[in-house]
């Protein structure tokens, strides 16, 4: 068992408890949230960029969150370009903090070179 400091355990119940106040907004079934009308949206930045684009959603995310806690594995999203793709890979861990509202940085993987991927949520 870890030991937590004061610090610690709070930043901790803090976190679970804007999680659970993010979360319900976000996993609240609705046609809004559906239709990408949430007021939520991914934003990214990929560095040396030529042509590639994340291809997330925050429904696609909030999916994909709940498959890792499933199958307790890393999910892989595109970064399609013009005339080659790349992948990268997040944990259920660096999903909760993008919905948290951290910034998650990734480097992408496949193909003869890499990107850096900063990712994370606009609340509009």
């Amino acid at each position: 068992m870890k030991n937590l400091n004061r610090r610690g355990f709070l930043r901790g119940t803090t976190k679970l408890a804007l999680a659970g106040a993010v979360t319900a907004k976000i996993m609240k079934p609705s046609k809004a949230f559906a239709e990408g009308e949430s007021g939520l949206e991914i934003e990214s930045e990929i560095s040396f960029n030529h042509g590639h684009e994340l291809e997330l959603t925050v429904p696609d995310l909030i999916a994909r969150l709940r498959q890792t806690q499933v199958s307790e594995a890393n999910t892989v999203i595109s970064i399609q370009g013009q005339s080659h793709p790349h992948d990268i890979e997040l944990s259920s861990d660096e999903m909760i903090a993008l919905i948290l509202g951290e910034e998650v940085t990734k480097a992408s993987i496949g193909g003869s070179h890499s990107h850096d991927v900063i990712i994370k949520l606009n609340v509009n």
